[in-house]
């Protein structure tokens, strides 16, 4: 009989394997990553709050304090005008009920009271002095005593406390912190400050800083005109004495959730202390402000409350308890791994690539929708104009406006595609420049004149300032005139008819600088780097009231680096307009500039005497390229695919041959490569150029390695048409007929 050895209780598992230890360090390591990552987050988070909250409160605690002074001045007014009005004495007794409905104590804490000091001439003070202890006085006086030109005493202060007693009859003219004050008051017209001083009501051992607040009064009612009148009709002042601590105090009443120190002068300072609420604790936010007050400078410093500690117990909080939790889920990893770890890992990945998947097709249904859109618009009018067309129903009279609305959105279809090209060229590293001396002012004008039918649709003026002289670059002129297309299409796009476009080029020390400016939309300032990246404008997704792929920009920015050039995006703001700046390194100065084109011919046909062979499937090709190229004066025959080509080419002899490439049989490429492949009479060294709508880098490189010397990307414009036949009939050899 077989015995069975029966597991023990007490058996362990086997220790973890080195996956699985790996597997709980990795979660472990990624929960404190985690963890750090959420805390500098909430650090950054909560710093950036805290910071917009301290400016709020420090904006609001400013303003609390501004608009106490400014109640002060206003209480003042009214009391000038009571003043004013009377012309002399005013009844102490009704001056008294007057302020008493002021409620100064409890409405307005720190404002001792509200007085007027009269003006007086030295033969005057006696009337006056007896005047004032008729009406309840007795003791009064002009004080201190001390000779003088001029008095100021004060004859009216409510209320009629012991300290506001203290200060009846005191000339504060015989100060000169407050005579300054009141001499500015009095040639201004207007309220002024004093600057800090020790006021006479303080007569108790708990002294608090002061100012003073002064409105002139002048006879008559009315503000003399000149600096002379107002000293002639100056009848004396109305003013409060201001205790800054109670004053100040009473602003923040409503704790301002900062600590607030106000001085007075331009810059904090420990002697000037008008009000002080500092504590020991080191703030994590500080603000210093100096403002006018009422004609004196004062300084406000700011602290926050909550210290650099504080504000760091969250993060720390997260912290231990995001390394705690880390260290759970690591061993809760460790203990399921073994069961898991698989299925998890498949898990993942499944739902890694459906989400990668999701968005891919997201992107690519958005930018096929885009793409369709912008492809559909001129194509649109394209089509509905060629139907008018075609029926013979349209007058004459809009022939002309039907070929300007065909021209124009077969330009931008164009445009669309050559854009999504050169895009791919630069994302794949495919674009490749032939460098030359370029003349800028040329490139520029030849970008005008492609720009101004554009602008004249929309009634935009389009202006150019091109500085007179050489400035040559080196680079594509090509590619360059392409950069200024871009920059003014751009400009007359996002600017509302009527507007203005202007070009200016100029040297700019070592650099070319290409500026195009615009009275259009304008951008906002964070829209300012954006709108160079692919596909992107300032305004997105489908309620764009702009058409556009969103790619020019980019195109311009690629093509500007790779010419070692910068180009950059002002604006105002929205309703600014924008500016663009393009600076392009200059080559060292000429004497002139050899054109990069051939030259135009002083009269005639262009292509006289030339004989040209077009090869197309297509019959409308076909037709639109013959039709081209015997306008300038050349000999064409046409051929429909590459068999009738080679046929036609020993009994035409033609001087240069144009071929399509994607042909039903013998492609474009087969062709040329038997054309190479002929004897010399029978054709192999004629010059040819492909047209084909195959318009990539690699399909130019191919066409010029199966034999040909150009290539056009469909459509194709008519003067370049002519531009590279007159060109490749140049070089090749001529026949002589018969």
């Amino acid at each position: 009989m077989h015995k069975f050895m029966q597991p023990s209780s007490t058996e362990t598992r086997p220790a973890p394997s080195a996956p699985r230890r790996r597997t709980a360090k990795i979660a472990f390591a990624a929960g404190v990553a985690v963890t750090l990552l959420v805390a500098g987050l909430l650090w950054h988070i909560a710093a950036q709050r805290d910071r917009v909250a301290f400016e709020a409160a420090a904006r609001d605690a400013q303003a609390a304090v501004l608009q106490r002074v400014e109640t002060s001045v206003a209480l003042l007014r009214g009391a000038a005008g009571l003043f004013s009005a009377f012309d002399r004495e005013v009844d102490t007794a009704g001056f008294h009920r007057y302020v008493e409905r002021l409620a100064l104590e409890t409405q307005y804490p720190g404002i001792l009271g509200i007085g007027f000091s009269r003006r007086m001439t030295a033969a005057e003070e006696p009337r006056i002095e007896q005047a004032m202890r008729a009406q309840g006085f007795p003791q009064f006086r002009v004080w201190p005593e001390h000779e003088r030109a001029e008095r100021h005493s004060i004859v009216n202060l409510e209320p009629l406390d012991e300290r506001n007693r203290a200060a009846i009859g005191y000339d504060m003219y015989t100060n000169p912190v407050r005579a300054q004050a009141m001499a500015k008051a009095r040639d201004s017209g207007a309220a002024a400050a004093s600057a800090m001083v020790q006021l006479v009501q303080e007569i108790d051992a708990r002294k608090q800083p002061g100012f003073l607040i002064y409105l002139p009064v002048y006879r008559g009612g009315t503000m003399p005109r000149s600096v002379e009148e107002r000293r002639e009709r100056l009848l004396g002042f109305a003013y409060s004495p201001i205790r800054s601590g109670d004053f100040l105090a009473s602003a923040f009443r409503t704790p301002p959730g900062v600590a607030v120190s106000v001085y007075h002068g331009a810059a904090p300072d420990p002697a000037s202390v008008l009000y002080d609420d500092t504590s020991d604790h080191s703030p994590r936010f500080t603000r210093t402000e100096t403002v006018d007050v009422v004609g004196q400078p004062w300084t406000f410093a700011f602290r926050s409350r909550q210290t650099h500690f504080e504000a760091i117990v969250q993060p720390l909080l997260v912290v231990l308890g995001g390394t705690l939790l880390s260290w759970l889920l690591a061993a809760l990893v460790l203990r399921q791994a073994d069961a898991r770890w698989d299925t998890q890992r498949a898990l993942e990945r499944e739902r890694a690539a459906r989400s990668e998947a999701e968005r891919a097709n997201v992107m690519k249904d958005e930018f096929l929708a885009t793409v369709s859109h912008e492809l559909r618009t001129p194509l649109g009018s394209i089509v509905g104009w060629a139907e008018l067309l075609r029926s013979g129903k349209l007058p004459a009279s809009e022939i002309p406006t039907a070929a300007e609305v065909l021209h124009r959105n077969a330009q931008a279809q164009s445009k669309l595609i050559e854009d999504l090209l050169d895009m791919n060229r630069i994302i794949t590293g495919k674009m490749r420049l032939e460098l030359h001396s370029v003349d800028m002012a040329r490139a520029v004008e030849e970008a005008i004149a492609s720009a101004r039918p554009a602008a004249e649709a929309k009634n935009i003026v389009l202006e150019s300032d091109i500085v007179a002289g050489p400035i040559v670059v080196r680079g594509d002129a090509s590619r360059l005139q392409q950069v200024v297309w871009n920059l003014l299409s751009n400009a007359v796009k996002f600017t509302p008819a009527g507007g203005r476009v202007q070009l200016r080029l100029e040297p700019a020390g070592k650099c070319a600088r290409l500026t195009v400016t615009d009275t259009g939309e304008g951008i906002e300032p964070k829209d300012l780097e954006r709108i160079f990246g692919r596909f992107e404008q300032a305004e997105g997704g489908r309620s764009r009231r702009h058409g556009g792929l969103g790619i020019g920009l980019a195109v311009v920015r690629q093509l500007v680096e790779l010419h070692g050039g910068t180009v950059e995006a002002r604006s105002a703001g929205l309703g600014h307009g924008a500016t663009f700046m393009v600076e392009l390194p200059l080559m060292i100065a000429q004497a002139s500039v050899a054109s990069e084109a051939p030259p135009s011919d002083a009269g005639g046909a262009p292509l006289a005497g030339v004989r040209v062979l077009v090869v197309d499937d297509d019959a409308d090709a076909r037709a639109l390229l013959q039709r081209v190229l015997k306008e300038a004066g050349a000999q064409v025959a046409c051929a429909s695919d590459a068999s009738e080509g080679l046929a036609a080419l020993p009994r035409i002899r033609p001087d240069v041959l144009l071929s399509d490439i994607g042909m039903s049989g013998m492609d474009g490429y087969a062709f040329v490569r038997r054309v190479r492949g002929l004897s010399p009479e029978e054709g192999r060294d004629i010059p040819a150029a492909a047209i084909t709508a195959y318009a990539r880098e690699e399909d130019r490189a191919e066409a010029m390695k199966a034999g040909f010397q150009a290539h056009l990307g469909k459509p194709v414009m008519s003067d370049e048409v002519v531009a590279v036949v007159r060109s490749l009939a140049r070089r090749g050899p001529r026949y002589t007929i018969g």
